[in-house]
C-alpha cells in the first residue's frame, strides 16, 4: 500500500512525532511510506527543532513534486502554491492520503488522487470543526472524539520506544553527575513554555507540595519558550530557586535519557496532541504520572487532577485554597505506579493499515 501523510509543519513537536513514529510502523509493516512537511517555513523559533532533518535521517522526506521541486505544504503558501500542491497531488498514486493539520485536510480533499482513500486526523479537540472538509474516514485520539465523526477509530499514542527504564546503577550515575543525591525525589515537567502547559499554577502547587513534603524533593523544568522569563520570575517570587532547576530544551538523544532519571512527571495541560503521547512516555520510563483529565492523559495517570478551573486573580483566598487541594490530592494519592495496557507502535500501525483496507472495500 503505497500512503501519504501530509503534515504542514516544520516543527519536531506535538503530533509531528506520532506521526513520524506511525510511518515508520506501516514502513516496518511492508507499505511504501512518505510524510510531506511544511518546506516555506523552515526558520523555527529559538527553543523548537525542526522536523525536516528527523524526516531525511529516516529516509521518511517526501521526495517532492514532479518536476523534482518540493510542495509547499505550508498554510503561509500562496494561491499559486497551493494550486500547484493540489494539481501535483491529484498526478499521484498514491493509495492513501491521511492528512493530520487544518491546511492538510483541505490540500487533501482538493487533490485527492482518483481512487484514493482519504483519512483525516484529529489531534485535538478544535480540530473537529464542521466549517472543515470530510473525509472517508476518521482516525481520533479517544472514543468520544470518535463517536462525533463516523466511521473512525482510536489512534493511540506512538512515541519513541526506546524510552525505557534505567538500572538502578546507570540511574544513580546520572542523577549524580546531575548533583542529585540518591535520596532527593525528582519531578519533571517537559513541554515548551507556553500558557496552556499551565507552569505558572504547577510552580504555585509545587510550592504547596515542597511545604508538606519531609523528604527531598527537587522539580526540573525541560523546556524553553516564550513564558520563560516569566517562569523565572515566578521561580524567585515563591523562593523556589533552591528546589526548581530550568533545564532548557532537550533534544531527542537528551530526551531519551532526561525522562528515565525521574521519579515524577507531572502534565498540567495539553495543547496539540490530545493521544497524550507524553503519558505513554512517562509510563513506559516506569514513572509515577501526575495528569490533568484532557485528552487520553486518565488512561496513563496515576493521580488524576479532575478539573483546572481559571484562577481568579483577584481572590487570593480562593486561589490558595484550589492550590492547596491539589498538592495535598498529589502527596495523597497512592505512591504504587498503573501499568496500563499499552500497545506498541507496530500493533498500533497495523491497527490503522486495516482500518484504511476496511474504508477501501467498504467506502470507496
Amino acid at each position: 500500500m503505497r500512503i501519504l501523510h501530509l503534515l504542514s509543519s516544520r516543527l519536531w513537536s506535538g503530533a509531528s512525532e506520532s506521526v513520524v513514529w506511525l510511518a515508520l510502523a506501516q514502513r516496518a509493516l511492508g507499505h511504501q511510506v512518505y510524510i510531506a512537511t511544511d518546506r516555506l517555513k523552515q526558520t523555527p523559533h529559538s527553543y523548537e527543532a525542526l522536523i525536516q532533518p528527523v524526516l531525511e535521517s529516516f529516509d521518511l522526506a517526501y521526495p517532492g513534486s514532479l518536476s523534482d521541486k518540493p510542495l509547499w505544504m505550508s498554510d503561509k503558501s500562496k494561491p499559486w502554491h497551493l494550486l500547484s500542491d493540489i494539481w501535483h497531488l491529484k498526478k499521484t498514486s498514491f493509495d492513501v492520503l491521511h492528512s493530520h493539520l487544518s491546511h492538510d485536510h483541505y490540500l487533501a480533499y482538493w487533490g485527492l488522487p482518483k481512487g484514493a482513500l482519504l483519512v483525516r486526523s484529529i489531534h485535538t479537540v478544535r480540530a473537529l470543526r464542521r466549517t472543515l472538509p470530510k473525509a472517508h474516514g476518521y482516525t481520533c485520539f479517544n472514543e468520544h472524539m470518535c463517536l462525533q465523526c463516523q466511521p473512525a477509530m482510536v489512534l493511540s499514542a506512538l512515541i519513541d520506544e526506546s524510552i525505557k527504564p534505567l538500572s538502578v546503577q546507570k540511574r544513580d550515575d546520572i542523577r549524580a553527575q546531575m548533583g542529585f543525591s540518591k535520596k532527593t525525589y525528582l519531578i519533571g515537567m517537559a513541554s515548551t513554555f507556553k500558557p496552556k502547559r499551565r507552569h505558572d499554577l504547577a510552580l504555585e502547587v509545587f510550592k504547596q507540595y515542597v511545604l508538606q513534603s519531609r523528604q527531598s524533593v527537587h522539580l526540573l523544568l525541560a523546556g524553553d519558550g516564550e513564558l520563560e522569563s516569566d517562569i523565572r520570575t515566578k521561580i524567585h517570587t515563591l523562593g523556589l530557586n533552591p528546589y526548581v532547576s530550568l533545564i532548557g530544551y532537550l533534544s531527542l538523544e537528551e530526551y531519551r535519557q532526561f525522562l528515565p532519571v525521574l521519579d515524577e512527571l507531572w502534565v498540567f495541560g495539553l495543547e496539540n496532541d490530545y493521544a497524550a503521547r507524553i503519558g505513554r512516555q512517562a509510563k513506559e520510563a516506569g514513572l509515577r504520572l501526575v495528569a490533568v483529565d484532557e485528552g487520553a492523559l486518565k488512561q496513563y495517570a496515576d493521580v488524576r487532577i479532575a478539573a483546572l478551573p481559571a484562577q481568579d486573580r483577584k481572590n487570593r483566598d480562593s486561589n490558595s485554597v484550589f492550590i492547596h487541594q491539589i498538592a495535598s490530592t498529589i502527596l495523597a494519592g497512592n505512591n504504587s505506579k498503573r501499568q496500563p495496557y499499552m500497545k506498541n507502535n507496530l500493533e498500533i500501525a497495523a491497527q490503522v493499515v486495516e482500518f484504511y483496507k476496511k474504508l477501501i472495500t467498504e467506502v470507496l
